[in-house]
């Protein structure tokens, strides 16, 4: 978040912080802040009222690890594939809005 602030604000003022995407839409929604989400998790659940956009050149980066030596078990390779093909598709680049 510091780095994607850049020069535009003297530093965010974290007050509360969560791993759950529900109660960080809760804060957006009522008012007490902003959050960054992954698009996915914007799949699973997302509040209404709660615009979600783009942060230009922010990235983030997720890292697989797997037990023993390849090949990896069928559902461990499926999953893998799934994950990958879920970050690549290009709809999960589309800002969404539940504004209405």
């Amino acid at each position: 978040m510091d780095v994607s602030c850049g020069s535009r604000v003297s530093g965010p003022r974290i007050a509360y912080i969560s791993d759950d995407i529900i109660v960080e839409q809760a804060f957006v929604a009522a008012g007490l802040g902003v959050t960054t989400s992954p698009r996915m998790a914007l799949r699973s659940h997302h509040a209404a009222g709660v615009y979600a956009s783009d942060i230009p050149h922010f990235c983030r980066h997720i890292y697989v690890t797997t037990y023993g030596e390849p090949p990896d078990p069928p559902a461990t390779a499926a999953f893998v594939a799934a994950l990958q093909h879920a970050v690549t598709d290009p709809s999960w680049r589309t800002v969404v809005d539940t504004s209405d």
